[in-house]
């Protein structure tokens, strides 16, 4: 290509921007308005010249601003055989400071560019050998808030920042970027980095990804912390919409796209109620050369996957060596072959005697055609080589994987449309990642009853052993939530040889920690119970649920159904949400609140430590008027507990006279009264003293009964039994712990609400 000098002061030639004078520098600071401007590569749209080094800052004029930057035209040098720009190309960073690159390209792509804040800069770099046309951009300033862009997808990967980013995002934000790639290609966008807040559902801030550009497009995933699995779209369309709430915000985040000759979705779901169809790329336009795509296909437990071929124009030759299509039963590496095509074929069906399947689609570098389309779906279907059905009861995969942002689904086979067979044994191991842990919610269990469940059971253990921590065996009782403490849990399940039913379904996925979702009621009631309710909680815990209505007028009542925890180590706390957080009480030992909040919205909170755990509790929510005294449902003892805080030294250090008083008395009546009785807040009551009554002067203060007058004269303090006197206890700052008793004993036979360590360092239990 003919090369053109550019020379200092010739505009046309070099575009907006002055090459200067004995240099291969150049690159001036711009100021972005709300109106289009233009800037090009010096020379456009004739050649720029080798070696050259520029940089371009671009600022808006005011902070509350961003830029977007639209490259209208690009021809630079192509990508490298490595598949890189290596020679000629065109950074862009957000900031000005080059900390944060938002992509590199080359070639003839045209990217179009948001920044993060209200700068960036754009770095051109040319080698020594040849020279193009290079490019020209647009860039103009934008509200920060307008997020709303369509972007294109190239073979170099860009990246979008959420408003704001390096700092934090505003609240109340919906974004909308909707990228395209070119026809035949897919796109797939990786999560560099994320800080959102986190919630379990993620209903606060979130990403959803959607497969298309439509509103009622399928949904890829909805994300609220970081994944390392990258997600991808079916076609060559993709929508990534950001929303932010009210309340907090964080440090937003940095996703990376780019096009690919990927395959789509690579795990599949088989349904027992409709058809699925499934595609080579770009179908029935031609497929590309050198492609290599494979699918998993999972039917539920007990069932098969039938497939039917509906059209199919490969590439033919011997033994389908060059284009071709693979069919496999299982979804592991050496599964039984089903069948291998290419050529033509028309409505061939295929039924396998498992729930996995899993298909390759691969093509060579020569002739293309339209390639395939197949539909599958999961039923009980008869093998071709028996009447019988001996798959149909079968356990599955014994390995599952649980998904840090899908709930994944088990139940046991046959479920929900066969009773399980007698005489079964299955048993199946769900790994998470490294640093999470699994949580199983079982939805539904339905099996001959026994009180130890000892004929027909489902079983769960803390690992990937059977043998390892009991968490909870079940037969009848729906338990709710089923947390391990590490990366995998165990589930066993067994039948005896009478009664059958339909067994039992549950769903599984990776948390980070703790558990606890969000829940909207009106009319009905919803419970909560603490993780292996009935059986003992974890170590450990921390769980988090909020509950609310929508209903104008009504406020949320909570009622305990079983409540036991370790007191006070292990707890659960009650907040009013209103336009802010406020304490409701804390509640420990034998009975659960019994309360309502003053609007619409209740977070609950449950922690438990590293010792002793107990069966934890259940509690009802419902939604309606709020009743009369409501004050007294918000536990007054622990309203008085937290104005006057928990007395730091019980009786003994309130009045030692009071005890001395009351061991001469009674020693073994003193231990039962002085211990905390559970309902109460955990002070030890300060016993009746000198004087019985107060004075009844206008002038006494609203604290007397707290409270003492000065000690007696000698001669009344010598008399027999005299009563005791008080001194006045300085008010502790330390929020009390609520517990409760009906027999006011506890259940360990010693102190169920001890205030503290003891001296040697070990806690009361």
């Amino acid at each position: 290509m003919m090369k053109l000098p550019c020379f200092v002061g010739t505009c046309v030639l070099c575009g907006l921007l002055e090459l200067v004078p004995g240099s291969r520098s150049c690159g001036i600071p711009l100021v972005a308005t709300s109106v289009d401007k233009a800037f090009t590569s010096p020379g456009y749209p004739y050649s720029y010249h080798p070696s050259l080094t520029c940089t371009w800052t671009i600022k808006t004029e005011h902070q509350n601003q961003t830029i977007q930057l639209d490259t209208m035209d690009s021809v630079l040098q192509n990508i490298s055989s490595h598949g890189t720009c290596y020679n000629d190309y065109v950074t862009v960073y957000n900031g000005q400071h080059g900390t944060y690159e938002l992509g590199t390209f080359c070639g003839n792509q045209r990217p179009v560019f948001n920044s993060g804040g209200n700068t960036l800069s754009v770095h051109l770099r040319t080698d020594s050998s040849q020279s193009y046309r290079g490019f020209k951009m647009l860039y103009k300033a934008v509200p920060a808030t307008t997020c709303n862009v369509t972007l294109l997808s190239g073979y170099s990967p860009i990246v979008i920042v959420s408003p704001g980013y390096p700092n934090n995002y505003a609240n109340g934000l919906d974004c909308r970027w909707t990228i395209n790639a070119p026809t035949g290609k897919n796109i797939m966008v990786k999560v560099l980095f994320l800080g959102l807040e986190k919630s379990p559902p993620c209903v606060y801030d979130y990403l959803l990804f959607k497969d298309g550009t439509t509103n009622d497009a399928r949904q890829l995933a909805k994300i609220c912390e970081g994944t390392s699995t990258p997600i991808v779209s079916s076609s060559n369309h993709m929508t990534i919409i950001f929303h932010s709430d009210r309340s907090l915000t964080g440090g937003g985040f940095r996703l990376q796209y780019s096009s690919a000759s990927v395959c789509g979705l690579s795990q599949l779901s088989a349904s027992s109620v409709t058809w699925k169809y499934l595609t080579s790329p770009g179908y029935p336009s031609k497929y590309h050369n050198n492609v290599n795509c494979e699918w998993k296909i999972r039917a539920p437990v007990a069932f098969d996957i039938k497939v039917e071929i509906i059209n199919l124009s490969l590439e033919y030759s011997s033994f389908c060596s060059r284009d071709y299509l693979l069919i496999k039963d299982g979804s592991a590496f050496g599964g039984r072959q089903l069948g291998k095509y290419c050529g033509i074929y028309h409505n061939k069906q295929i039924v396998i005697s498992s729930n996995y399947m899993s298909i390759t689609f691969h093509t060579d570098g020569s002739t293309t055609r339209k390639g395939f389309n197949l539909k599958y779906k999961a039923g009980i279907f008869l093998t071709t080589t028996t009447t019988e059905r001996p798959h149909a009861f079968r356990c599955g995969s014994s390995l599952l994987s649980a998904s840090k942002s899908t709930w994944m689904y088990l139940s046991s086979p046959g479920y929900p449309y066969y009773n399980y067979n007698n005489n079964i044994y299955c048993q199946w191991t769900i790994s998470a990642p490294i640093g999470y842990i699994v949580q199983v919610d079982v939805q539904t269990i339905s099996m001959e009853y026994d009180p130890s469940c000892s004929k027909d059971y489902v079983f769960f253990s803390d690992g990937s052993s059977s043998y390892a921590t009991r968490l909870g065996k079940y037969c009848n009782d729906v338990p709710g939530y089923i947390i391990s403490s590490r990366n995998a849990m165990t589930i066993t399940f067994r039948t005896d040889s009478s009664v059958t039913d339909k067994g039992f379904s549950l769903k599984y996925i990776a948390r980070t920690k703790g558990c606890g979702e969000h829940y909207t009621i009106n009319y009905e009631t919803r419970y909560i119970s603490s993780p292996n309710f009935p059986q003992v909680y974890p170590d450990n815990a921390d769980c988090e649920w909020t509950i609310s209505t929508s209903i104008e007028g009504y406020v949320i009542h909570v009622e305990p159904v079983s409540f036991s925890t370790e007191c006070p180590f292990d707890y659960v706390q009650l907040y009013d949400v209103t336009s802010y957080e406020s304490s409701i009480g804390r509640w420990c030992g034998r009975h659960g609140p019994k309360t309502q909040t003053t609007g619409r919205k209740m977070k609950v909170k449950f922690h438990s430590d590293g010792s002793t755990s107990r069966s934890g509790f259940k509690l009802s929510f419902t939604a309606k008027e709020p009743t009369n005294g409501s004050a007294a449902s918000k536990n007054i003892g622990a309203i008085i507990g937290g104005v006057f805080g928990g007395i730091t030294v019980v009786g003994i250090a309130t009045c030692c006279c009071c005890g001395l008083f009351r061991k001469k008395s009674s020693p073994n009546d003193q231990r039962q009264r002085n211990r905390p009785r559970e309902g109460i807040v955990s002070f030890i009551n300060v016993p009746q003293c000198y004087p019985q009554t107060p004075p009844t002067a206008p002038t006494a203060p609203a604290v007397l009964p707290f409270m003492s007058l000065p000690p007696p004269s000698y001669n009344d303090v010598v008399k027999d039994d005299p009563p005791p006197y008080c001194q006045v206890v300085p008010l502790s700052d330390v929020q009390p712990v609520v517990t409760s008793s009906p027999s006011g004993a506890s259940e360990d036979q010693g102190i169920d609400n001890p205030v503290g360590p003891n001296r040697s360092g070990e806690r009361f239990t």
